[in-house]
């Protein structure tokens, strides 16, 4: 099952293979490669879900790992998401057509957490209207009503208990806001990540940011880059 948004694949002008323009740093603290390193991530989430909870850090964790999957591969993806990964899915991060560099915001929104007794299954929407990809030298835009997106968290023996704090440390130096941020720490220590189908609309959310937002998506092309926003929330350091 693909995970990008619906139409945002890589450039349709080409079919080369592509290498990551940045490796993984030598050091133990882990960087954003470049293809997403000019763009963020923003979450919102419905009434009483909290974004630093379990359910919606490992959610936000394997979402951005998807992304930065897709656009870099699964070699740049968090730390542990590829261990933790269910396997078949793997092989998604192998279309190198996918691969390409981003920019401007990608807006997500949790719409429901389950408790699964041995897990969580976390529902929520991706919408590409604020980000764009570089096609040719000009930047591919999307703009509709988003896609909804679904996975399923499951417990391992090594997993740790549910936190009862939420973190609020930032990490120092205080990463920057404009650019894309990561966890320093392996978010998915003792769990196993998999993709499910979210039949789910995600038009009541997309609707209040956008009210003239298509119900097919619209591309366009523009020679600057998307206005990037702050990241939110972003990832704080480590919870004890």
């Amino acid at each position: 099952m693909m995970l990008l948004i619906t139409g945002c694949g890589g450039s349709d002008t080409s079919n080369t293979p592509t290498t990551s323009s940045s490796a993984r740093p030598s050091g133990s603290v882990y960087e954003p490669p470049d293809e997403v390193r000019n763009a963020t991530v923003v979450w919102s989430a419905e009434p009483g879900i909290d974004l630093f909870s379990t359910a919606a850090t490992l959610a936000r964790a394997a979402r951005e790992s998807d992304i930065i999957g897709s656009y870099a591969g699964l070699e740049h993806t968090y730390p542990g998401y590829a261990k933790a990964l269910d396997r078949p899915y793997a092989t998604h991060y192998d279309v190198e057509s996918y691969r390409g560099t981003i920019a401007g915001t990608m807006l997500h929104h949790i719409q429901r957490i389950q408790d699964t007794g041995d897990g969580y299954l976390v529902e929520y929407c991706a919408l590409p209207n604020a980000y764009g990809q570089l096609d040719d030298g000009r930047y591919r835009r999307w703009y509709g009503r988003g896609s909804a997106l679904a996975a399923r968290f499951t417990r391992n023996d090594d997993a740790p208990a549910p936190a009862t704090t939420t973190p609020t440390a930032t990490p120092n130096p205080a990463p920057d806001p404009m650019h894309w941020q990561a966890p320093t720490y392996n978010v998915f220590t003792g769990w196993t990540v998999s993709y499910v189908v979210n039949d789910t609309s995600c038009d009541d959310w997309a609707l209040s940011l956008y009210p003239d937002a298509p119900v097919e998506n619209e591309i366009s092309y523009s020679d600057t880059p998307p206005p990037v926003q702050p990241a939110y929330p972003g990832w704080p350091t480590q919870p004890d």
